[in-house]
């Protein structure tokens, strides 16, 4: 096994132990020779075919701890961020051409719309989707379905279970209506959204790790970037309505008598194309007011 080892002084640097694929994340207390005894951040490579990956760590803490300007928490959660990726699991199958679409949808709400609106770490935090919540979105204020369809002489999206559209338990539900069209010469793919989000959390390395983890909980992994470098997708249509009395749904209150016994699942489509009028906002500018 090899070791990096980050010494910290102040109390609140240490990190909670974490554990990925051939590496390990833990803060020890050491005793060194040569008067080094301590208290450090401890990076723990557990397999040798990692050990390239891991030395490239090395000189990315090397770099960013230079002039203890972050602090060693902040480099070492920035620098896992960046190469969380790498030692995550690999999934064994692709996501199917749904499960690429409704990812696509769901980051560039958070992209677009809500890391313009909130608090980085708020919006990323906020995106639970992939972890089976029942919105894409949850916050205490709102909740937000998101969902993406490609353009075929209308806007219908499938609802996927009866409880997909009721009300949250606090605040309102806001829905995102994302229109898409498959094109050779768009420019707007899952892998080029991805990396268009970690640029835009760079600067902030929690938030990024979230993120990253997020990712991995959705079945996304880079080692598969170019089988999802097709299709490219031109954004047709963007709207974001408050599903209310007007909004079409099914919902067991909708429903009279409620669901009937035995019936456990329920999927039916909607329709938008009618209902343009009554959307609140058609950009993520004009969506803020919402959303903050």
């Amino acid at each position: 096994m090899r070791h990096l080892l980050v010494r910290i002084d102040a109390a609140g640097d240490e990190v909670a132990e974490s554990r990925l694929r051939g590496l390990l994340v833990q803060t020890r207390d050491y005793i060194l020779p040569d008067e080094a005894s301590g208290t450090f951040i401890d990076l723990v490579c557990r397999e040798p075919s990692g050990h390239g990956a891991f030395d490239a760590i090395g000189s990315d803490l090397a770099l960013a701890l230079a002039g203890d300007a972050i602090g060693p928490k902040r480099a070492v959660t920035t620098v896992l961020a960046k190469w969380r990726r790498f030692w995550s699991e690999v999934p064994a199958t692709l996501l199917t051409n749904e499960e690429r679409l409704g990812l696509f949808g769901e980051m560039w709400f958070l992209r677009f719309w809500l890391l313009e609106a909130i608090d980085v770490d708020d919006a990323v935090g906020a995106w639970r989707g992939p972890r089976g919540t029942r919105h894409d979105f949850e916050r205490s204020q709102y909740s937000v379905e998101v969902k993406a369809t490609q353009v075929l002489g209308s806007c219908v999206h499938r609802i996927s279970g009866i409880e997909q559209l009721s009300p949250p338990e606090t605040g309102p539900l806001f829905f995102l209506s994302l229109q898409v069209r498959a094109e050779g010469g768009a420019t707007n793919s899952l892998p080029t959204l991805v990396n268009v989000c970690r640029e835009r959390l760079i600067a902030a390395p929690e938030a990024l790790s979230v993120f990253e983890a997020t990712l991995a909980v959705a079945g996304y992994s880079d080692a598969h970037a170019l089988d999802y470098a097709e299709p490219k997708w031109r954004i047709v249509g963007e709207r974001l309505f408050k599903v209310d009395e007007h909004f079409p749904r099914m919902t067991p209150g909708l429903l009279s008598g409620g669901v009937p016994a035995g019936v456990s699942q329920i999927t039916y489509a909607i329709d938008l194309s009618s209902y343009y009028d009554r959307a609140i906002a058609r950009t993520p500018v004009d969506g803020r007011e919402y959303l903050r």
